[in-house]
């Protein structure tokens, strides 16, 4: 849908955007890219900094166990989780150091390893100085 006005993100910092995703693979395996210069073509951050960059995060208790089941594995000499896993991630964000002050709409991609992507993409996003919000 169309956004509105902006969304005040700050350099340096991890956001929690809400975003899960749900797949048959763990949060370990799947890939998470993240464009945060969209659409600028170039870096939007200075060179002295660090890099923003996507993690997913495993939510192991909204996993979905309902066609697995938990039984003996002798292979393993344990018990253990036999079937499909529905397993449940979130997306962290973390800004780059020193991001110049412009409107973006970053791209995230998550990757799975057999090569399938899903494709996010996020409106108005708008770096500033949090630090002018600071309270003394």
């Amino acid at each position: 849908g169309a956004s509105v006005g902006t969304y005040d993100i700050s350099s340096s910092k991890n956001y929690d955007i809400g975003l899960s995703f749900v797949s048959g693979y763990k949060a370990s395996e799947l890939k998470a890219e993240i464009d945060l210069c969209y659409p600028k073509a170039s870096t939007c951050w200075q060179e002295s900094g660090e890099n923003g960059f996507a993690a997913l995060i495993a939510q192991p208790v909204l996993n979905d166990y309902i066609h697995a089941e938990f039984k003996w594995i002798p292979a393993i000499a344990t018990q253990g989780w036999e079937g499909p896993i529905i397993y449940t991630s979130k997306l962290s964000i973390r800004t780059p150091t020193n991001w110049f002050y412009w409107t973006y709409n970053p791209i995230v991609k998550i990757i799975d390893p057999e090569g399938n992507q899903s494709i996010y993409q996020f409106k108005n996003w708008k770096a500033v100085d949090t630090a002018q919000y600071t309270i003394e």
